[in-house]
């Protein structure tokens, strides 16, 4: 009996999941946007912040949008969805962006002066 409820309920897991993809294959083509209510509301939310990015983005052209620190291709990528529009925060590094790695770089030279001074005062005191 338990093997028999298990294999019913692996293939439910299965039919949930074809059914999940075809939803949402039907909302990539749904230029309506109305099948996005039947997908669930973490879905539905990236979806409509995806739509207006593109709309964000198709307003400029391509060389100047791919200057912008704000774009990350021609669809928002769902970690950076994440990150910035769902507050899931997860930890930071400082690779996450140029800014970072620049802040990373003054970091380095400002310990590297620091070290040579702090040597200088040590080896002549």
């Amino acid at each position: 009996m338990e093997s028999r409820l298990n294999k019913i309920s692996s293939e439910l897991k299965k039919e949930d999941q074809k059914m999940k993809e075809t939803i949402q294959k039907i909302a990539d083509k749904d230029e309506t946007k109305q099948s996005y209510e039947y997908l669930s509301e973490e879905e539905r939310n990236y979806r409509k912040v995806n739509d207006a990015y593109k709309k964000y983005i198709s307003q400029y052209s391509k060389e100047y949008i791919e200057m912008s620190d704000y774009y990350y291709g021609p669809e928002l990528p769902y970690d950076i969805y994440n990150r910035e529009f769902n507050k899931i925060r997860t930890e930071g590094t400082y690779l996450d962006s140029p800014k970072d790695v620049k802040e990373l770089y003054a970091l380095f030279m400002f310990y590297s002066i620091f070290d040579i001074s702090v040597g200088k005062v040590i080896c002549s005191g």
